[in-house]
């Protein structure tokens, strides 16, 4: 535990200080406003480093005041703050995270689609990422283990079959995920 708070104060002093550094760059020669280019750059970098420390709430508090000062996330912002969203007390926010996707049409990307089935299968909706992985209009690997790995998360081993099937017939061979997912969701183990 000590090392992650280690960790936190590691992080912090090195955003503070390459923001005294670039505010005293930028301010000076009137580029941008500071408050601008604390949110375009800083938060998004430091809205990751929570997601890949296992910060949840953090991240999503950064999420927030970028949403406050009107900062359109990018697609990459997106995927970290699903992975933020893969627990069942965050719903709200990957609800919201999803109508953004929709309304910024970021769910032609397919990193962003397979995060999105990956998540909602992990909160316990098992239509809404089906819905999603049928709208794709290419499907990988990835495609096909997200949505298989969503309904064995939800214990729902017959559909894991079926479309373990149906990967099979669009050409895929199953690759390690696959049939990890497979023996998790038939041993009980998720």
């Amino acid at each position: 535990m000590k090392n992650i708070f280690l960790l936190e104060a590691n992080w912090s002093t090195y955003l503070h200080g390459t923001w005294i550094i670039f505010k005293g760059l930028f301010a000076r020669d009137g580029v941008m406003e500071c408050s601008t280019l604390w949110i375009c750059f800083f938060f998004p970098k430091k809205l990751y480093g929570y997601v890949d420390n296992g910060f949840s709430q953090e991240a999503l508090t950064c999420l927030h005041i970028m949403q406050l000062e009107n900062q359109a996330p990018s697609a990459t912002t997106l995927v970290s703050i699903l992975k933020a969203c893969g627990g069942s007390e965050v719903v709200d926010w990957l609800h919201q995270t999803h109508m953004e996707i929709i309304e910024k049409e970021f769910q032609r990307e397919i990193l962003v689609s397979n995060m999105l089935v990956d998540t909602c299968g992990k909160c316990g909706n098992i239509k809404e990422p089906q819905n999603i992985f049928n709208a794709l209009s290419a499907r990988d690997i990835a495609s096909w283990n997200a949505v298989i790995k969503g309904y064995g998360i939800n214990y729902d081993g017959y559909m894991v079959v079926q479309c373990l099937k149906c990967m099979l017939k669009s050409g895929l061979n199953p690759d390690a995920t696959t049939f990890t997912c497979n023996i998790h969701c038939n041993s009980g183990l998720f």
